[in-house]
């Protein structure tokens, strides 16, 4: 259709110049139906290169569209969850690595899930002791602080230098011996386990001296692991 109603130019230009045609010579009338011709063939031509190169367009458009959605297909609800599974597995695993460089600290992801389980005993206090000598321990109560204010606790930060019995892990829990144990002190050891986090378990704290309004839970003192 395109090339019929293309054409339509070349009747009308008969019509308007066929006495002139009529009475000129041969050799005019030859040649100007030649250039006539030449000309209609030529915009049938660009017409079609045109057209042709839309299609070519539309088809690499359309071939990218569908490889686009092969790569974010899934055959079933099961199976994308088993992709989201994966992708956070490997997620971890990247943050698990990046943590044995540079000085020691918690991922977000492990930050989160601490202050979470936190969170059922908001208002409790902790000391979180940290050793002068130790780059790690720097690090690390930045982000066992940022653990606790998430989850609503109180916190305390002394300082210490020249620790005589280093905690292997460098990472020391202290609360009371079990059978003073509370609720703040079960669930600060079970959140620490359920997060991955090696730490070593010390149950001698003794009562605090001091008649301050309120006594830490627990302490954690953060040093270089061995």
């Amino acid at each position: 259709m395109a090339g019929i109603s293309g054409g339509y130019w070349v009747i009308d230009w008969f019509k308007s110049e066929w006495e002139t045609l009529v009475s000129a010579p041969a050799t005019f009338v030859i040649s100007a139906l030649i250039f006539a011709f030449v000309g209609y063939l030529f915009k049938q031509i660009l017409s079609q290169s045109k057209i042709e190169t839309l299609e070519e367009r539309l088809r690499l458009s359309a071939e990218k569209n569908l490889d686009f959605q092969q790569k974010l297909e899934v055959k079933s609800p099961d199976e994308a969850k088993q992709k989201i599974e994966a992708l956070e597995a490997r997620l971890i695993e990247f943050e698990a690595k990046m943590e044995t460089f540079g000085p020691r600290k918690l991922s977000e992801s492990k930050i989160v899930e601490l202050s979470n389980s936190l969170a059922e005993c908001r208002g409790s206090l902790i000391s979180i002791i940290k050793d002068g000598a130790s780059t790690d321990a720097q690090t690390l109560s930045s982000s066992f602080h940022e653990v606790f204010r998430r989850a609503g606790w109180k916190t305390e930060s002394p300082m210490v230098l020249g620790l005589g019995n280093p905690p292997p892990s460098g990472i020391a829990i202290s609360i009371p011996h079990p059978d003073t144990q509370t609720r703040e002190h079960k669930l600060l050891v079970t959140a620490f386990e359920n997060a991955g986090i090696k730490f070593d378990l010390r149950t001698d704290l003794a009562p605090y001296l001091d008649t301050k309004e309120q006594q830490p839970v627990a302490e954690i003192l953060l040093t270089t692991a061995l």
